[in-house]
């Protein structure tokens, strides 16, 4: 029993902590798109560089 409980805490924290990766990544990619789409409305360029710093994020290698 006592291992069946230890893998189940082990499970609910793995899961968590992965819904906390997945929630700041959605935010910072929310972020960056917001802010590339403000700038190319005014410069393409100033768009370009923005999206260039966010590459390290999905949205910023696509």
């Amino acid at each position: 029993m006592v291992p069946l409980v230890g893998l189940s805490v082990l499970t609910i924290a793995c899961g968590l902590e992965r819904s906390l990766f997945w929630a700041r990544l959605m935010i910072q990619e929310s972020k960056i798109t917001h802010d590339v789409l403000k700038a190319a409305e005014y410069s393409l360029t100033d768009a370009r560089m923005i999206a260039q710093k966010a590459r390290d994020l999905p949205i910023g290698r696509f």
